[in-house]
């Protein structure tokens, strides 16, 4: 499960009880019953306590791990199953079923924001852009302010509209000093100007905060850019021991393959890229564009590292990115 989902996850069989009673998670795994949540955007949870409404409490948003609506819809938890299953279409119609159901206000921007994500792993990124602008259009009043930025700044990136992605960037209010900083990087990287890019990762990382995964990552992919594979290898090892999500870690090890890959000169060296790249599909699958071209390299290292007696092998794994992914473009060709 991706850390996005781990982090805004509702127990959603709540909706299935008689009591419309909310709940805040804090980390330590520290549970707050029987509230009524009055606030949850970008700075944090506000809540009133049911038994004693005159009492209030407060969370700053670092401290919360998950809110728990007792208003849920069913068809919410099914459509997250759904999602984490790829079975996109199904999980999409749930998502919109869901928001037709009578919720929690407060649960909507959940509620959106998941099924942008679901519709972009579908493929169909207008509908996504459409719920990530309408969250982005909140403000600090949401509490995925950041992240749909985020998400519509990568989406132009990746689809090379470098300067709609800074736009967006530029327009983006309610984020903190770091968040701005983060984006900034993806820009700064996107442009090429990767000792830049390099820099403003680090700086964000170094601040500890929730983003200190995702900016170490960034600063592994611009080091090796700019060719110092070594470096870049020490970084993203750093994250597998640290708590990150398990697409994070697949991304690292990533990095840490194509950086081996790259300063290998014998089989020695292409097997140590290989078994990196092998870790993906068989601990961290999930994510199409990681796993897709980590099974897409495994088959190249097997070719070029066996010759004729790895081919059997290879053949496995290019079936296997085929099977799963067929309409990948790393699968085009082998």
């Amino acid at each position: 499960m991706s850390r996005i989902v781990a982090a805004i996850a509702l127990v959603l069989l709540a909706a299935a009880s008689s009591s419309a009673e909310d709940a805040v998670v804090l980390r330590g795994n520290r549970r707050i019953p029987g509230l009524r949540i009055t606030r949850d955007d970008a700075r944090g949870v506000a809540a009133q306590v049911v038994r004693s409404p005159d009492t209030t409490l407060d969370w700053p948003r670092h401290e919360v791990v998950r809110v728990e609506y007792g208003e849920t819809p069913a068809e919410y938890a099914v459509a997250l199953k759904l999602f984490e299953r790829a079975s996109y279409d199904r999980a999409l119609a749930m998502f919109d079923r869901a928001l037709e159901r009578p919720h929690a206000p407060l649960l909507k921007q959940y509620l959106l924001f998941d099924r942008a994500r679901c519709a972009a792993a579908a493929g169909d990124h207008a509908a996504a852009a459409e719920d990530y602008a309408a969250l982005r259009a909140q403000g600090t009043r949401t509490r995925f302010v950041f992240d749909a930025a985020r998400a519509l700044v990568e989406r132009r990136i990746a689809s090379k509209r470098l300067a709609e992605a800074g736009r967006v960037a530029d327009g983006i209010s309610g984020v903190t000093k770091e968040e701005q900083e983060f984006l900034g990087a993806l820009l700064a990287e996107a442009h090429g100007a990767f000792p830049a890019a390099r820099r403003a990762f680090a700086r964000v990382a170094s601040k500890g905060g929730p983003l200190r995964a995702d900016a170490a990552l960034g600063e592994a992919r611009c080091l090796l850019a700019m060719r110092r594979g070594a470096d870049a290898e020490r970084v993203a090892v750093s994250l597998l021991d640290a708590d990150a999500p398990d697409d994070l870690v697949a991304r690292a090890y990533l990095i840490i393959g194509d950086a081996r890959k790259a300063a290998a000169s014998d089989r020695a060296g292409i097997e140590k890229a290989l078994f990196a790249y092998l870790r993906i599909p068989a601990l961290y699958p999930g994510d199409e564009r990681t796993e897709a071209r980590a099974l897409r390299a495994s088959a190249l290292c097997m070719r070029e590292a066996y010759g004729p007696a790895g081919e059997a092998r290879a053949q496995t794994l290019i079936a296997m990115l085929k099977r799963k992914y067929p309409g990948s473009a790393f699968a085009k060709g082998m």
